[in-house]
């Protein structure tokens, strides 16, 4: 009898370990593990919830992460170059000292995303929402910000661009 109840206790202390690492996280969080799993595996992960995802570091240049879910998303010091991440929703975003040459980020949201010391060289930011982002020493030499609304982010030069700021930088 007392092994039956220890064995029965071990599985529910098991059961509890579980539901604390793996399912209340990823609840509480809203990212979701098979979207974050997959993208581990194959690099491509269109319209995934990555939402409050943590990825530092992350190394995957030409990933699809077309629509992806990913407010919140921890991608400090990540490399995607030549990744497409049109449409993707990255509001409140970790991007420090990111790497995104030649990425697609074509009317991806970016507002509020910290952005300091991102190389956005070659990117296509062409109507990204950038609405209050930190671009504090991020390098957009040949980045195309072509209809992008720039209003209160913060530019490389450290000047604030103004309200209705569209397509360039208002001081």
């Amino acid at each position: 009898m007392n092994k039956h109840v220890s064995k029965s206790r071990r599985t529910s202390i098991v059961c509890t370990a579980a539901l604390i690492l793996f399912i209340l996280p990823a609840a509480g969080f809203g990212f979701n593990m098979v979207d974050l799993n997959s993208l581990y595996l194959t690099k491509q992960c269109p319209k995934c919830d990555l939402t409050y995802g943590k990825l530092p570091g992350f190394v995957a240049p030409r990933a699809s992460l077309v629509q992806v879910h990913g407010r919140g998303l921890n991608l400090q010091d990540a490399t995607l170059d030549h990744s497409d991440l049109s449409g993707a929703d990255l509001t409140e975003a970790k991007l420090m000292g990111a790497s995104l040459k030649n990425a697609k980020l074509q009317k991806t949201n970016l507002k509020g995303a910290n952005l300091v010391i991102v190389d956005l060289s070659g990117a296509d930011l062409s109507n990204a929402n950038l609405t209050d982002a930190n671009l504090k020493g991020a390098n957009l030499s040949g980045a195309n910000i072509e209809g992008a609304d720039l209003s209160g982010a913060m530019w490389p030069d450290w000047g604030r661009c103004g309200q209705g700021s569209i397509g360039e930088c208002k001081k």
